[in-house]
């Protein structure tokens, strides 16, 4: 995750503007492989509510693009060991290889897919030993039907990626300075 401060503006130059981005590369299993990539660039618009900047309004968006890629190749179930001939990946859903190659036109299921995130939260700083944080963000803003699916599903809504929303405060009490407090709540 990389995120920086990149121009000043407003009349005395109080109010910035960051960018930032994130880069996640997930591989899970050994034989059968789930990779999960994104790629995400943010930027943010902080505005300074007061002439003491004790009060900041922070807008920002995040968007990019999600990889999931679903190897089965290697995936097998205990009757197919005893009789090579059965192919129980297809009974319990799961998309064949051809079908995997016939909608992704490699040799792996792969999805991707755009994701777009936004978010608000307002900083206050209370007193030199106590700031606190509150904001909300919602993610997954552009929502596609089945080109989320790794598995076969007749009905398309149940492979979608769910529209989210996130609230959250913290508030950030400096004890000394060796020693700070950060109670926060998320939901």
């Amino acid at each position: 995750y990389v995120d920086a401060p990149i121009l000043a503006i407003g009349k005395k130059k109080r109010d910035w503007i960051g960018v930032g981005g994130t880069f996640v590369n997930d591989r899970a299993g050994t034989e059968v492989k789930l990779r999960t990539s994104f790629f995400m660039l943010s930027g943010a618009f902080h505005k300074v509510l007061d002439k003491n900047s004790n009060h900041v309004l922070t807008l920002g968006v995040q968007g990019g693009t999600m990889t999931r890629r679903l190897e089965t190749r290697f995936l097998m179930f205990e009757d197919e060991l005893l009789d090579p001939s059965l192919n129980q990946s297809e009974d319990i859903g799961l998309f064949t290889q051809e079908e995997q190659n016939e909608r992704t036109g490699e040799n792996e299921g792969t999805a991707d897919h755009p994701d777009i995130s936004l978010g608000l939260m307002l900083t206050s700083k209370i007193n030199d030993q106590t700031q606190l944080r509150v904001g909300a963000a919602t993610n997954h803003l552009i929502n596609l039907g089945n080109d989320y699916a790794l598995v076969r599903n007749q009905d398309t809504t149940a492979n979608r990626r769910p529209l989210t929303l996130k609230i959250h405060s913290t508030v950030d009490y400096k004890i000394d300075e060796k020693f700070s407090v950060h109670p926060t709540a998320f939901m």
